[in-house]
């Protein structure tokens, strides 16, 4: 069965900095085959790892991809977390959010 992974990236399109980093992490770690499909989602900021069109672009990748499951990966920069406050609240907030149940915006 086929998988999914659809990386969630606080990047945009145009930079795209982050693949660099996941990509490399990717194949240092995995061995990747026809079986994988790696698809982007970029929010542009983390804050918007909840936002409606991001999740509708999950949402529609999901349903896209109809010979295995998807499984959602946030990619988040935590620069600054242990020194300022306000990252480390969004970052719990970010982790928090993605350990809730499986939610009604994604279907299985």
């Amino acid at each position: 069965m086929a998988i999914q992974l659809i990386f969630c990236m606080e990047t945009n399109k145009r930079a795209d900095t982050d693949s660099i980093y996941i990509t490399e992490t990717i194949n240092h770690w995995y061995q990747i085959t026809n079986q994988v499909k790696i698809s982007k989602v970029y929010m542009t900021t983390k804050s918007k790892y909840q936002a409606k069109t991001v999740l509708k672009e999950i949402a529609q990748k999901t349903k896209d991809f109809t010979i295995g499951y998807t499984k959602v990966i946030y990619c988040i920069d935590t620069d600054q977390y242990e020194k300022n406050m306000d990252h480390k609240k969004e970052f719990l907030n970010i982790h928090q959010y993605c350990n809730l149940p499986f939610r009604n915006c994604v279907p299985r």
